[in-house]
């Protein structure tokens, strides 16, 4: 039955190569090797603090959420261009 297409890798392997970078990576912050991470999320950020260390930044809503039009509630959060640039010389500065 050669005209059975095999199915692709299951997602979860591609997810899987990408946290074991971000723990790496993580591991190489914590030891100094590298600089500090940034992490913008446009949800909950107490996830990502495990990966960009005490060091780190993350940009985050700490609040439930808003609703309207995207550009408007991304603004209100602060996920803006400026304000991402901002925050990442801030980080950059330390």
């Amino acid at each position: 039955m050669s005209h059975i297409k095999k199915p692709p890798p299951p997602v979860f392997a591609s997810t899987k190569a990408r946290i074991t970078r971000m723990r790496r990576e993580a591991d190489r912050v914590a030891a100094g090797v590298a600089p500090p991470a940034r992490a913008p999320e446009a949800a909950a950020p107490m996830s990502w603090y495990r990966w960009v260390g005490l060091e780190g930044d993350v940009l985050g809503m700490t609040t439930y959420g808003a609703s309207g039009p995207s550009q408007d509630v991304l603004k209100h959060f602060g996920f803006t261009v400026e304000n991402v640039v901002e925050h990442a010389l801030k980080l950059l500065a330390r």
